[in-house]
């Protein structure tokens, strides 16, 4: 109680700089990231899902699954970070398989707003589904193989934190795996 904070929200790169430069106490960043000069407290995953138009060839499929195969004849849209590039890259390697493309957007409303518009298929952590209120933009779970996002909170090893983030910190750590969902 009677806490103040501010938060700020950027990319996982932007956010990790502001708690390295000592800009902000803690942050809450999905991985990966570069753990030199922090300590991490994993948190949660989340699954990444496809979100295109309801006019899209994709709608036809059925379920609340997409395996990621059927994602590579189409333009994406996916998160900005350049990590991002790299994993989804990565996911179609094993099809030899390069993904098209389309856009990268830090922001999920944005690329939702796109989908809307039936501009490609993004590609974003479930979280962004939260977005949806209308049924012309469907959602399907990525599958086969199913990939997760995972969220780890980061503070520094080579200082202390004001108290405030000090008892949060404990906090979580004190929280059992199934309790980290913030």
């Amino acid at each position: 109680p009677d806490v103040q904070y501010t938060i700020w929200n950027g990319n996982s790169d932007d956010v990790t700089q502001r708690v390295r430069n000592g800009l902000a106490d803690i942050a809450i960043i999905m991985e990966p990231f570069d753990p030199q000069g922090f300590h991490s407290i994993p948190l949660y995953t989340e699954p990444w899902i496809a979100m295109f138009s309801s006019k899209h060839p994709l709608a036809k499929t059925k379920g609340k699954t997409i395996p990621l195969e059927k994602l590579a004849d189409y333009k994406l849209i996916i998160p900005s970070r350049g990590s991002r590039l790299q994993e989804i890259t990565d996911w179609f390697a094993p099809l030899k398989i390069t993904p098209k493309i389309r856009a990268k957007i830090a922001n999920a409303t944005t690329a939702y707003e796109l989908c809307q518009k039936n501009v490609g298929v993004a590609i974003y952590p479930a979280a962004a589904a939260d977005l949806i209120h209308d049924e012309n933009v469907l959602i399907r779970e990525i599958t086969n193989p199913e990939k997760k996002a995972a969220y780890v909170l980061i503070y520094p090893d080579n200082h202390p934190l004001s108290p405030a983030a000090d008892k949060f910190v404990e906090h979580i750590s004190a929280l059992g795996p199934a309790d980290k969902v913030l």
